[in-house]
Parts: structure tokens; C-alpha cells; sequence
């Protein structure tokens, strides 16, 4: 803040100068104290509170006065760990999530820094300052988590030192492969001794790990972590001295259980508590809503609304270390505000950013304005396409014997998220490993760690058949995907999706069934969140009006090739047993 904007603000609230925009008769939530305050006056100057209390401040013929009609007064909502890097663009999430209250974001950045390396990273900074919505971002400490599997780390630790010191980059973001930092390896160490010297956040992802082990990487340094999914998880690591997160969103719903902690607990400071949806995908966000559907959530789970709205606000801002400018109604912070009828269901009627009335009654008075252009344009991270003709060759598998079947490991889908090894047996023609119809299993190939051609495996549990389903996204290398039966219709599903720009492709009966356009670097949608929440929808429908169990399949495929998750894994090495560490096929 300038010397002039503190001297305006000072003028504003001592009475000297008129104030832009006046919100008077409003029941004032204060973050800070966990009060409801009747008959509140909230005045700004610029993009900043300069007064907040119970008289008017002045008025002059610039001034904008809105009646609160005794509505509650919330800050914007602020989400401490979004992955607004895929499936969506930043831009056009802020957009959608400004009319339902979220102001801001901390988004991890390792999606889009495996599709466009450091080029796509610079553009998000960039973006960033320009839009009128708060948003940070998390450098990734370990892109892509597993390089002996999946490739060589996209930035250097001089890289990650370098982009530590931009003020945008609030810390490293989420520390997935938590076994690679018990292991103590060196480049880790020191982009986290890196963070630390900067007084930055590091996230963790500590999935799995308890006593000694979450207590080791704690020590390391560890600030937070999202992962909890049952209320001892959650105490575990409010007792270590880790900000935690309450995740309910497009990935996992934890609301239900983890709510329950502070029922059976109320004994609990819920200052380091945060609610997130980690992840709000655009159906789930043109449906429900974003930072509000998640304060919805806690309310019905029995956490408090004021406390379920501090989690949302100052508690984000505060371990972001943001306090300061967000977070909270106050003089000096940034004008962010929302005016809703029931705090139990705080999706706002007017919302107000930077000073500026931005949306009412759900809908955005004015589109940002910014053109994709250039993002559209940016050339992709080498090695996610192969560097040769795709054929069908590509997706033979070769038998291990000369019987007349091969038993093989599968990766079976029985799980939004979680895999399991199924073994099974498939017929064997010409040394080649063929497809049964009468089982449901189908071939998944993605592009092998040299970027020359593919590895193909097999996979399970869609409970459907067609032809090829083709997906630039896949977690978080990127590496061009494709499942199928028909190996035919696995490469028409492929070069569709090359000649879109990227995305992802369903190829059934020779023609094209459902696509979803992702023209920035084949991972992000460039359309209107609405256009994009369409396409996703159409896609999930038609597989599962088709027979598909799967609760989201569109993620499902994606999140084959995560390789921190169980049991298996699709690697640019082959199948990953996640446990054993160890490629079990080819």
C-alpha cells in the first residue's frame, strides 16, 4: 500500500474525505472476534476499507451508498488449496467463482507445469496480477513425483529458488511423494530449506502417513496438510502443528466425517482449521457453487456458521500470511465482501471485490475482459505426444508365453480414485495378447518415458465397451493417453484429439460420440465455464448411460497415471505397484 492510499483511507474514516462506496444497516460477521454485530457501516476508498463501525462517514457526489437491508456481512471466501490448472482455466474459473462469493485462491501449479513448463507458469503470474480476483500460487517441489518412472524433475532446484522470491508464489505446493522426503533426497532438502529461508508455506500431501513418519516430515517443515480423512487424521495433525484442511469437493467429500471432529472434540482452537473443496471441477461448480457450497457442507455437518465462515476467511488468509490485505472486514484490507440472507447457505446476493460491485444475484456484472489468446498459443512440454506416426502396432502387447492364454496383471477401476491388481487371463493369437469380449477389460497405452511410441497395459472395471477414449490430461506428466477395445478406434480417438488441441476424445462406431476441448496445452479448456461444465457432463453421461459404475469417470481416467495413489498405477515405465514401488508389467 502507498503512502497515498494510507493517508486517503486515514482521510476516509477520521471524516476528511467522502467515501466511495458506503454499505450501511448490515449485521457485520467479525472473523476476528467470532461476533455478529448489528447495524454496521462499512466504508472503502479505492480498492480498501477505510471504516468500518456504527456512524456514516461522509458522503460527497462520487460517493456510492448501498442499503444492506439487514443482511449479513461476510468477507470473500477464500479457497487455501485449489488446483485451478486443470479441467479449467484461472481465468474463467474466477469468473464463474466470483458471483458465489470466492475472491481468491491458492492454486497448485504442477498440472499446468507438466502440460507447458516454466512458459505456463510465467503466464499464470502474469495472469495474476491482472484479474480482479486474489489469486496465489504453489510451486511445485516435485514435478513429475517419480522421475526413475515418469522422467527427469521439469524445474531445476535454481529454478524453484528463483521462482520462490515472486511475490505471487506463496510457497511449495503439496509435497505428494512424502516417501521421496523421508528418504531424505537431497534436491528436496534443499528446495524446502529454499522455502523456509523466504518464510514460505509448504504443503503437504501426507496421505497415509502417521506417527513417527508424519512426525519426521513435520519436522521437516512441513504447513499444512488436506488429506485427513477421518476425524483422527485431522486431530493428528492439529496437534502436530499443521494447519489442516477440511477437504470436501470434486475429488473427495470428507464433509460428513471430518465435521464430526469438532462435535466430538469441542474442546479444539479452530484457528488453524480451513475448509477447501481441493478440487471444484465445472459441473460441480455451475451446479453447487464453490467456497459456499463448502461452508453449506460444514454447517450441515454441525460446525457452527461463524466458525465455518472463519475457516473460509481469515483462518486461509492467515496461514497464507495475507491477513493483512484479506480475509477479514477491516480498515486497511482489500474491500472484498458478500451480503447473503442465511449464513447456513451463504450464497451471496451482492458480492463486492476490490471495492467494486462485481456480481449480484448470481450473476457477474462485468466479464474480465481477457483474451486466451496467448495461452492457447504456447507450444507443449516435449515428449507428451510421440515423435512418430501412431499406428495400431502401437497398442500390441506381446505375450509372455506360448500357451493359447496369458494371465497379466490389470489395473482394475473400482474406486473414484483408488485402484486394486486384478490378474487376468486373456487368449493369445499370432505371440500377441488379444481382448476377450465376454470380459470387461480393456488396453490403456500411454507414451512411454522416451517420448518415442507407447506402453500399453491393461485395465478393468469400466463396465462398458467403445471403440478408443483419448486424454491429453493425464495426472500430472501429461503424457498423451488412450483406453480402448478397438485399436483401430484407439488411433482416431488420438489424432482427434491432436487436431482439437488437446482434451479429451470418445471414438465409437467410427465417428466421434464426445470430446472435451482443452486447446491449452491439452489440459485446460479455453470456453466459458458453462460451455466446459456441458462438455464434461455430455462425456460422463454417455458412459454412463452406457453401463459405466464409476462415480466420475472422466477423473478416473485422468488420475491413471497418479502415481502417489494405490495400488496401481499406468507410468510411462509400465504398471506401478504403488506399494512395493516396482514396475510389475511389462
Amino acid at each position: 500500500m502507498s503512502k497515498r492510499e494510507m493517508k486517503a483511507l486515514m482521510d476516509v474514516a477520521l471524516g476528511r474525505r467522502p467515501a466511495r462506496l458506503i454499505l450501511e444497516n448490515c449485521r457485520l460477521v467479525n472473523v476476528y472476534t467470532g461476533e455478529i454485530l448489528e447495524g454496521q457501516t462499512v466504508a472503502t476508498w479505492g480498492e480498501r476499507i477505510a471504516y468500518v463501525g456504527g456512524r456514516r462517514p461522509e458522503t460527497g457526489p462520487d460517493t456510492t451508498v448501498l442499503d444492506g437491508k439487514g443482511l449479513f456481512l461476510t468477507p470473500g471466501f477464500i479457497d487455501a488449496h485449489g488446483h485451478l490448472d486443470f479441467f479449467q482455466h484461472p481465468l474463467t474459473l474466477a469468473e464463474a467463482a466470483l458471483p458465489r462469493g470466492t475472491v481468491g485462491a491458492y492454486t497448485e501449479s504442477h498440472d499446468l507445469l507438466g502440460a507447458l513448463g516454466s512458459p505456463g507458469l510465467d503466464l499464470l503470474l502474469d495472469l495474476a496480477d491482472k484479474i480482479p480476483f486474489h489469486l496465489y500460487i504453489g510451486l511445485p517441489p516435485a514435478t513429475p513425483q517419480f522421475p526413475q518412472w515418469e522422467g527427469d524433475s521439469i524445474l531445476s532446484t535454481q529454478q524453484v529458488r528463483k521462482y520462490l522470491r515472486r511475490k505471487r508464489i506463496l510457497g511449495l505446493s503439496e509435497l505428494i511423494p512424502w516417501v521421496r522426503l523421508l528418504a531424505q533426497e537431497d534436491q528436496l532438502l534443499d528446495e524446502m530449506e529454499a522455502a523456509r529461508a523466504l518464510g514460505k508455506r509448504i504443503e503437504g500431501h501426507t496421505a497415509g502417513a502417521s506417527g513417527s513418519k508424519l512426525a519426521a516430515l513435520v519436522a521437516a517443515g512441513l504447513t499444512s496438510c488436506h488429506e485427513s480423512i477421518t476425524a483422527q487424521e485431522v486431530v493428528e495433525r492439529m496437534r502436530l502443528g499443521l494447519y489442516t484442511m477440511i477437504r470436501h469437493g470434486s475429488i473427495r467429500a470428507d464433509m460428513e466425517v471430518l465435521a464430526m471432529t469438532f462435535q466430538d472434540h469441542p474442546e479444539l482452537d479452530t484457528g488453524r482449521v480451513m475448509l477447501t473443496p481441493d478440487s471444484v471441477f465445472p459441473p460441480d461448480l455451475m451446479a453447487r457453487g464453490y467456497m459456499d457450497q463448502v461452508i453449506t457442507a460444514a454447517v450441515e455437518g454441525g460446525i457452527p456458521p461463524v466458525k465455518a465462515i472463519q475457516m473460509s476467511t481469515i483462518n486461509p488468509a492467515t496461514y497464507l500470511g495475507l491477513d493483512s490485505h484479506i480475509g477479514g472486514i477491516a480498515p486497511g484490507r482489500y474491500a472484498d465482501m458478500n451480503l447473503v440472507s442465511d449464513l447456513s447457505k451463504p450464497t451471496p446476493e451482492l458480492v463486492i471485490c476490490r471495492g467494486q460491485v462485481v456480481a449480484s444475484e448470481g450473476q457477474l456484472l462485468r466479464p474480465f475482459g481477457l483474451s486466451l489468446e496467448s495461452w492457447v498459443k504456447l507450444p507443449w512440454r516435449d515428449g507428451r505426444w510421440p515423435r512418430k506416426m501412431i499406428t495400431t502396432a502401437d497398442f500390441r502387447v506381446a505375450a509372455t508365453s506360448d500357451e493359447r492364454t496369458d494371465t497379466v496383471p490389470a489395473i482394475h477401476l473400482g474406486h473414484k480414485v483408488l485402484t486394486q491388481r486384478r490378474d487376468v487371463t486373456l487368449p493369445v493369437q499370432g505371440g500377441q495378447l488379444c481382448l476377450d469380449p465376454d470380459q470387461d477389460v480393456a488396453k490403456v497405452a500411454l507414451v512411454n518415458k522416451a517420448g518415442d511410441g507407447f506402453i500399453t497395459a491393461f485395465l478393468s472395471g469400466l463396465g462398458l465397451r467403445f471403440g478408443g477414449l483419448a486424454t491429453t490430461i493425464a495426472h500430472d506428466h501429461h503424457k498423451a493417453m488412450v483406453i480402448g477395445y478397438s485399436e483401430e478406434e484407439m488411433v482416431m480417438a488420438l489424432e482427434r484429439a491432436k487436431k482439437m488441441g488437446g482434451g479429451m476424445v470418445l471414438v465409437d462406431g467410427g465417428r466421434t460420440a464426445a470430446e472435451f476441448s482443452c486447446p491449452i496445452g491439452g489440459v485446460m479448456p479455453a470456453a466459458p465455464m458453462a460451455e466446459v461444465a456441458a462438455q464434461m457432463d455430455g462425456m460422463t453421461r454417455w458412459l454412463q448411460d452406457r453401463g459405466c459404475p464409476l462415480e466420475a469417470p472422466l477423473f478416473s481416467v485422468v488420475f491413471l497415471s497418479f502415481a502417489s495413489i494405490p495400488a496401481l498405477r499406468m507410468t510411462p515405465s509400465g504398471v506401478l505397484d504403488v506399494k512395493a514401488g516396482r514396475i510389475i508389467f511389462p
